[in-house]
């Protein structure tokens, strides 16, 4: 069974953007099922974690759209303790 917030994610994911027009009533909703999504998405984890950076959703709000996006940060380590 497909889950319905998936294709959002999906494509948030695949472009690093997405925006969808919804209800204002559903935005909640709909920004706690993408963030969820990404929660759920194992092998986007692993991957994240392999090329060590830190993917975070943020979210802007223009009336009856939602605008996603997904920023990029890079997981620094301490240098000094030669650990790579």
């Amino acid at each position: 069974m497909s889950r319905k917030y998936f294709s959002i994610w999906n494509t948030l994911k695949n472009s690093g953007a997405c925006a969808i027009a919804a209800p204002v009533q559903l935005h909640p909703r709909i920004i706690k099922a993408v963030i969820k999504e990404k929660y759920m998405d194992t092998g986007f984890k692993l991957q994240s974690a392999e090329s060590r950076r830190f993917n975070k959703i943020e979210y802007r709000i223009e009336g009856s759209r939602i605008s996603f996006t997904m920023v990029a940060y890079s997981v620094l380590r301490n240098l000094n303790s030669g650990e790579l």
